[in-house]
């Protein structure tokens, strides 16, 4: 099989680690590739390293953007110039095992969707952990496309997609992990690579993170303790629920319960979805940590959905 894989890079005051990324892209075991990069109007060295690398290497692509699109927008406008029959989100930070697009070829097969495992690494690419799954205590596993309404712990840039996605995902109309992870899941089988297949930078300027300091049993059962952030998180999550109502209207009833649970305006109701639920709530290991989510509607602050 030597079909032709897209990487769609998105890129903004990169200059500290690109190169990094793009020599671990660059020496892919896969050879077929495209490599597609958006700058969001980096000013910094990013754009002069990236043409350096064009120089060495003609399957890169450079497209840079008269105005500043956003993260999600402009990976949005990375996967739309892809051409490959197979598609791979690359951050400017991590760094990619060199086998990595051989691997996730090799094991698409009937899936839509493949994700795999990866380290975690600091600025100076010490490992922090040897398996994000570890760390998060998330469990790989797809078998209903609801946990995405609620958690997503597949990332774009450890994911790989069939090209037949991509009509399915634009407008993304907010953070694209969450929207392609869902999207791929109600359209078809997502498949998880036990393979720890890149090294996801931890840093200061990451948009997200994903380090958790170690708790005690205690903190693990009864947090959220701090509960503006705790309130501060559902609103988020509330936001997000109305946007899904309008464009997956066949789960309205699910969603409107989905939200009453994350406001708890009506405790018993979003006690008992709780439930019956639980597993799409919360998609972490241990039975306490479900208990805990099972009981917060009846004495967590309501939330007003602003």
């Amino acid at each position: 099989m030597n079909k032709l894989v897209s990487i769609a890079m998105t890129t903004y005051n990169g200059e500290k680690f690109i190169k990094k990324q793009l020599d671990s892209i660059i020496n892919q075991t896969y050879k077929n590739l495209e490599i597609i990069i958006c700058d969001d109007g980096s000013i910094d060295r990013t754009i002069d390293i990236i043409k350096e690398y064009q120089k060495k290497d003609k399957r890169i692509k450079l497209y840079i953007n008269e105005k500043n699109l956003g993260f999600s927008k402009n990976f949005e406008k990375a996967i739309s110039l892809c051409k490959g029959d197979y598609i791979a989100l690359s951050d400017q930070d991590d760094i990619w095992e060199l086998d990595k697009i051989e691997t996730m070829v090799k094991n698409i097969n009937d899936a839509i969707l493949v994700y795999g495992d990866e380290k975690l690494i600091d600025e100076k690419d010490n490992i922090i952990a040897d398996s994000f799954f570890q760390i998060t205590e998330y469990i790989p596993e797809n078998d209903n496309y609801k946990k995405f309404y609620t958690n997503c712990h597949i990332y774009g840039h450890n994911m790989m997609f069939k090209k037949e996605l991509v009509k399915d995902l634009f407008p993304i109309p907010f953070n694209y992990d969450i929207w392609i992870a869902l999207k791929a899941s109600k359209k078809g089988k997502i498949k998880y690579i036990n393979k720890v297949l890149g090294y996801y930078r931890q840093h200061s300027m990451s948009v997200s993170g994903v380090i958790r300091k170690k708790r005690n049993i205690f903190q693990k059962i009864f947090n959220p303790i701090d509960w503006n952030t705790y309130v501060l998180w559902n609103k988020d999550r509330i936001k997000r629920i109305k946007v899904f109502k309008k464009y997956f209207p066949e789960d309205k009833k699910f969603l409107n319960d989905l939200e009453n649970y994350y406001s708890h305006k009506k405790r018993i109701k979003a006690f008992l979805f709780a439930l019956r639920n639980i597993n799409i709530i919360i998609i972490q290991k241990g039975f306490l940590r479900k208990l805990k989510y099972i009981m917060l509607p009846l004495f967590a602050p309501k939330v007003c959905d602003e």
